[in-house]
C-alpha cells in the first residue's frame, strides 16, 4: 500500500515511518513531506498519515487542502483513500481534525501500538473484498409470536447462499 507521511516534526515522523515499513507498506524516505506539499500527494496515496505536531492549525488546513486536491470532495467517501492524525490528546483538538477529514486520530504518546492497530484493520478490510453486507431487521409486534425463530431460519437460508451471516436478537 502506498503510503505518505505529511509532517513538519522529524522525531514523530520518523517513528510513524518506522511503524509502516514494519508493517511492510511502501514508504520510502521521499514518502515523508512538509505539510506545505501535503495537498499535492492525495492523489497518488492510498494512505497518508498527518502528524498534527508542532503546529495543529496548519496541520487542520493542510486536511482541507487535501480535500480540495480531491475536487471537493470529503476525504473519508475518496475511494480507497485513508487518511489519519496523529498528535496529542485533546479532545477539541482531535474533534476538528475529524471534522476535517481525517478517517481515525492516533495519540502521538501511543503512536507504534496505536498505529500496528489501525494498520490491521485498513489490511483486514482491504483483504475481504466481498461486496458490502446488508441489513435485515425483523420486528415482533410482541414477545412470543415467532420473530426469532423467523430470523433465525431466514439466517440460516442467507448462510447457504452467501456463506456468512450475522444474526443479532435484542430481545
Amino acid at each position: 500500500m502506498q503510503t505518505y507521511v505529511v509532517s513538519d516534526n522529524e522525531q514523530l515522523s520518523a517513528k510513524v515511518r518506522k511503524v509502516l515499513l514494519r508493517a511492510g507498506h511502501d514508504c520510502p524516505d521521499s514518502h515523508v513531506v512538509s505539510l506545505a506539499r501535503g495537498a499535492t500527494i492525495v492523489a497518488p496515496s492510498e494512505l497518508t498519515i498527518l502528524v498534527m505536531s508542532p503546529d495543529p492549525e496548519r496541520a487542520i488546513a493542510t486536511l482541507g487542502e487535501m480535500s480540495t486536491a480531491l475536487g471537493g470532495i470529503s476525504l473519508r467517501s475518496a475511494t480507497a483513500k485513508h487518511v489519519l492524525a496523529v498528535g496529542p490528546a485533546d479532545a477539541k483538538l482531535i474533534l476538528r481534525t475529524i471534522k476535517a477529514g481525517a478517517e481515525e486520530y492516533l495519540d502521538e504518546s501511543e503512536v507504534e501500538t496505536e498505529l500496528d492497530a489501525v494498520l490491521v484493520r485498513i489490511m483486514s478490510e482491504g483483504a475481504t473484498g466481498g461486496e458490502p453486507g446488508q441489513v435485515i431487521s425483523v420486528l415482533a409486534p410482541s414477545g412470543g409470536s415467532g420473530g426469532s425463530t423467523l430470523s433465525a431460519n431466514l439466517a440460516a437460508v442467507l448462510a447457504k447462499e452467501h456463506q456468512s451471516v450475522g444474526l443479532f436478537d435484542l430481545k
